[in-house]
């Protein structure tokens, strides 16, 4: 990754100390440990390509046997890079105690600092406390502790060059497994190695000794099994490698089934850059980092619980046995896999599409181009903390500037040499946001299309006495169920006049029911009462068919002639779920729900499917400032639906009809 940034132009310092996971991770540096046992406590320089490492040699090579006196060194190492380096960003990983002073050294020389995030195993915010950005690897770590402690990370995905990986030639014979650990899921393929052992001993296993010892696990499953062996006859131990081209030219297929949260594995990357389908179970990244370029496997729960000790069934394993013996014997269906698998390395695995996101995520905090610093400048030191968490009841008011440049990168200026500040960069993004939506109009009337569209009173709609009497109705039930759609808001005016003509029976269906959790974003408050307009609705039509649905499943229910579902607006894939069980010919589609405009359209091109002709769409609660982006929705409508926009009372309506057929 640093190497990436690099060749993008950036200067780069790492200051590191000799503290690696294993014994094995000092391979790359034999050639420099002799110099590093001899310099113990000193800063040893170790050139890598474009890099310069700035090590403190340590005694121990294990990070918890780091001395205070070593980390007092490295401390000093630190800070000096800070005044004399002058970095415009800090990025780090870890989460103990000295880990903690590297973003606040940062903070308080005014330098922005970013963390590396990729396992499932950090827990509360302290460790972050001062962090402006804090980089993953995949979406699934995100959305993790997004749900778990309330921050989201930023993936970028992973950074392998396929140059490293990426096998000359391929025999695919083996099945590769990689770093032989309890948690990576060896339990597992003991279990499979054994089972195979005896249906088909042709199929030979590969293990690579990263971390691990294969045959001391061996040992120990096996005498769970109840048959201790010390080896396995279709095994071939690899010891630890630099070079695993050979090793992946060598596999059919990838075993990966971890047991602990695998936030993006580099080997299921470097997998699927070899065309290797890969076997992944379902937790974590995993799925996320093979698309459909393998297998996914689900186990029973306490097989994910530590140590990683218990064990399948084999009956339950014998599924996944017969479909790698399949990929064996079916070479028409494997090459399909294998070709799934390539697609996936080369799309979303892509080194420079990775780089492109890194970035991008940067691109808010760097405050000058790399190598144009100014020194002697004062730093605006500001220190209070990130992600939601205040120091003395201050307010963090340079939190919501990155927070806007962050979330809406799309509308951030790219401007190489920025230096307004965040309160001007988040200004113009917002600014930019707003243009950018008027701009497309302004464009779209060049286009020939005419988006002058006439915003209605709801006042003056034409009323009949059918449409009379069903307003006044509509108007009582409203209120006895206690809806706001006839007090707050003059709704009931237009409900009447759509549903005047659809008889006693109409379907409805309403996003948004009123929900009155004050935890969840977009409620009524605590006196709020869910699905009041529902049972308003199926009060009024003796024979109609009433659904809802919502984003709190609290406040779900069940009742006669109406029945409620989750959606969450903002992922088009809970609409998905949400059309398997809804009708496709709806009288009258709602939109109360987040009151978003991109939760609004995902809403909109759902319903489009969904209303019968002569049906309609309502998104209520539009406020003025929207209304340029429903003046260009109008017309990008496909042909068939007739927009309006409505001013009701206290907001604006958007509404589509169907043109009767």
């Amino acid at each position: 990754m640093l190497i990436q940034l690099a060749q993008q132009g950036y200067e780069i310092m790492v200051v590191g100390a000799t503290i690696f996971d294993a014994e094995k991770g000092t391979f790359k540096l034999r050639d420099h440990w002799k110099t590093i046992e001899e310099k113990h406590n000193k800063v040893v320089k170790v050139n890598d390509g474009v890099l310069t490492h700035h090590l403190i040699a340590t005694k121990s090579i294990i990070r918890n046997q780091m001395t205070a006196q070593e980390e007092g060194t490295w401390y000093g190492l630190y800070t000096k890079a800070l005044k004399e380096f002058k970095p415009d960003l800090v990025w780090f990983y870890g989460g103990q105690t000295l880990d903690m002073l590297i973003p606040d050294e940062a903070r308080s020389r005014g330098i922005p600092s970013a963390a590396y995030l990729v396992n499932g195993n950090y827990q509360g915010t302290r460790w972050c406390r001062d962090v402006d950005l804090i980089i993953t690897d995949s979406q699934a770590t995100a959305d993790f502790y997004k749900e778990r402690q309330g921050f989201s990370p930023v993936p970028v995905g992973t950074f392998i060059d396929p140059q490293t990986v990426l096998a000359e030639h391929h025999e695919r014979k083996h099945l590769l497994f990689i770093n032989p650990s309890l948690q990576k899921g060896a339990g597992i393929v003991v279990q499979m190695a054994v089972l195979l052992e005896k249906q088909r001993p042709d199929i030979k296993f590969e293990v690579v000794e990263s971390r691990g010892n294969w045959h001391a696990l061996v040992k120990k499953i096996t005498a769970m099994l109840g048959e201790e062996r010390d080896s396995l006859s279709n095994v071939t131990v690899t010891p630890n490698t630099d070079d695993m081209r050979p090793i992946y030219g060598r596999a059919r297929l990838l075993l990966a089934p971890s047991l602990w949260w695998e936030s993006g594995a580099r080997v299921l990357v470097e997998s699927m850059i070899n065309g290797v389908p890969a076997v992944v179970t379902d937790r974590g990244g995993s799925p996320e980092m093979i698309q459909n370029g393998g297998l996914k496997i689900k186990l029973p729960e306490q097989c994910h619980e530590k140590p990683f000790t218990s064990l399948p069934k084999p009956e339950l394993l014998q599924p996944l046995l017969d479909r790698i013996i399949q990929l064996y014997d079916d070479e028409v269906l494997y090459q399909q896999y294998v070709a799934r698998a390539r697609e996936v390395g080369r799309t979303r695995h892509a080194l420079a599409t990775s780089t492109g996101r890194l970035m991008e995520a940067f691109a808010p905090l760097v405050r000058r181009q790399a190598g144009d610093r100014k020194p002697g400048s004062p730093a605006q030191v500001d220190k209070t903390h990130q992600h939601g968490l205040s120091v003395e009841g201050r307010t963090d008011e340079s939190r919501v500037y990155r927070e806007v440049c962050q979330r809406f990168r799309m509308f951030t200026p790219n401007s190489a040499g920025w230096t307004g500040g965040l309160r001007a960069l988040a200004d113009l993004t917002q600014q930019s946001a707003t243009a950018t939506i008027e701009a497309l109009s302004l464009l779209a009337a060049k286009s020939g299309l005419d988006t002058q569209v006439a915003v209605q009173d709801l006042a003056q709609l034409p009323q009949t006495l059918a449409s009379e009497s069903l307003t006044q109705r509509l108007a009582e039930l409203f209120k006895e169920h206690g809806s706001d759609k006839a007090t707050a808001h003059n709704y009931h005016l237009l409900y009447g006049h759509i549903l005047a003509s659809a008889g006693d029976a109409p379907t409805i269906f309403e996003i948004g029911l009123g929900l009155n959790n004050v935890d969840t974003p977009s409620n009524m408050g605590a006196k709020g009462r869910p699905g009041a307009s529902l049972r308003a609705f199926r009060d009024c039509f003796t024979q109609g068919q009433i659904f809802g649905a919502d984003v709190d499943k609290r406040i779900l229910f069940e009742e006669e002639r109406i029945k409620t579902h989750f959606i969450d607006q903002t992922n088009p894939a809970t609409f998905t779920a949400l059309g398997d069980w809804l009708p496709t010919d709806l009288d009258l589609l709602i939109d109360d729900g987040l009151h978003a405009p991109g939760a609004n359209l995902n809403t909109l091109l759902f319903g489009l499917d969904r209303i019968k002709p002569g049906g309609w769409i309502v998104i209520e609660d539009i406020l003025p400032p929207m209304l340029p982006i429903w003046k260009l929705v109008a017309q990008l409508l496909p042909h068939g639906f007739e927009p309006g926009v409505i001013k009701a009372k206290s907001s604006l309506l958007f509404v589509v009809k169907r043109t009767p057929s």
